[in-house]
C-alpha cells in the first residue's frame, strides 16, 4: 500500500547512439589508431532531465589532412540535475541525518525534511517549483465505498536511516505491527506502509470483505 506525496514523472532513459559531426569527407577518413588526441566523453551541457555527452576524435582524410569528429549522445531523466549556486549540477538519492535532530535530503530539485520523532514532526516537501507541503500519516483504515474504519492510528516512532536514500519508522501504529518507509529518489518521494504482521480482515469491523480497500490515511498541514 502506497501513497504518493509527489506526483512524479516516470523515470526515463533513452541512449540515443552517438551521433558523428565531420565535414562531408568523412567517408574516407580512417581513424589514427590510438590517437593521444582523442578525448575521453564528457558532459558537454545540463539541464532539468537530461545532460548531453561528448568527445572528440580524429581522423586522416585521403589527402593526409587531419579531420576533427564530434560524437555525442543526450541521456534523460527525470529530476537528473538541480540548480546549486546557479548551475545544474547532478542530483543525488541521498539522506542525511543532521545535528540538531532528523533528517534531510537536499541534492536533487526537490527537498524532504524527516522529523526524528514521526508523531511529534511532520515530513516536509519543497517541490522544484516552490511549494512547501508538510505532511503526517495519521491513519491505516478500510473503506468498502459508503463507511470508513480506522484500524491503527499513528503512535511515537523514532526514525532510523535504513540506506542512503530510506528512512524507515518503526512500529509506528497502535493495534498492528506496521512500519512506515519513506524512500528519496531524485525523481520524486514517497511513503509506504510495510505490514510486519497480517491486520484483521474488514469483516471484522462490519465492512465488506470483497468491496473495502486497505489505505494509508495521510493528514497535510
Amino acid at each position: 500500500m502506497k501513497t504518493t506525496i509527489l506526483a512524479a514523472l516516470s523515470f526515463i532513459v533513452i541512449l540515443n547512439a552517438p551521433a558523428q559531426t565531420t565535414n562531408s569527407t568523412v567517408t574516407a577518413n580512417r581513424p589514427i589508431s590510438g590517437s593521444a588526441n582523442d578525448t575521453p566523453y564528457v558532459v558537454a551541457e545540463r539541464d532539468a532531465n537530461s545532460r548531453v555527452w561528448q568527445r572528440t576524435t580524429y581522423a586522416q582524410d585521403a589527402s593526409g589532412q587531419t579531420v576533427t569528429n564530434v560524437h555525442q549522445y543526450t541521456e534523460l531523466a527525470t529530476g537528473m540535475n538541480y540548480q546549486k549556486d546557479n548551475q545544474w549540477v547532478e542530483s543525488q538519492d541521498q539522506i542525511e541525518v543532521l545535528a540538531q535532530g532528523g533528517a534531510a535530503a537536499v541534492q536533487g530539485q526537490h527537498q524532504v525534511y524527516f522529523p526524528a520523532d514521526i508523531y511529534n514532526g511532520v515530513l516536509e516537501v519543497i517541490t522544484p517549483d516552490g511549494r512547501h507541503l508538510k505532511s503526517r500519516p495519521l491513519a491505516v483504515s478500510y473503506d468498502d465505498g459508503s463507511n470508513t474504519v480506522f484500524i491503527a492510528n499513528l503512535k511515537h516512532s523514532q526514525g532510523w536511516l535504513t540506506s542512503s536514500n530510506q528512512v524507515t519508522y518503526c512500529d509506528a501504529f497502535t493495534d498492528v505491527k506496521a512500519d512506515i518507509v519513506c524512500s528519496y529518489r531524485r525523481s520524486g518521494f514517497e511513503c509506504d506502509v510495510v505490514f510486519r504482521q497480517k491486520p484483521p480482515t474488514p469483516d471484522a469491523f462490519g465492512l465488506s470483505g470483497t468491496a473495502s480497500t486497505l489505505q494509508l490515511v495521510t493528514e497535510f498541514f
